[in-house]
């Protein structure tokens, strides 16, 4: 059976150097220390969705440290939080890290 290569964000956040270079690996490309940076502001390389997904790339220069979010989700999405839930569990034994 083949599996993609799955990373966690927060596993990315935590130690984005040792994740990088274990998707780079698997993916037989070279590992840059560049990647772990990039220029303040917005990019052309960003494409049509950059300012609806890039909010904080744009103020940041390199990944910052993941926090955890505690908000409670309202009861009435239970039940796609726990479908959700059951496919990130499968998912989650395959990542890489």
């Amino acid at each position: 059976k083949i599996h993609p290569y799955i990373i966690d964000a927060c596993d990315v956040l935590n130690n984005p150097k040792k994740i990088l270079s274990l998707l780079c690996k698997k993916l037989d490309i070279p590992f840059y220390q560049a990647m772990l940076t990039w220029g303040l502001g917005h990019h052309k390389t960003d494409g049509i969705w950059g300012e609806y997904w890039y909010d904080r790339v744009v103020t940041t220069t390199r990944f910052q440290t993941y926090i955890k979010n505690d908000a409670l989700l309202p009861s009435k999405y239970n039940g796609i939080y726990k479908e959700c839930m059951d496919h990130y569990s499968e998912l989650y034994q395959y990542r890489i890290g």
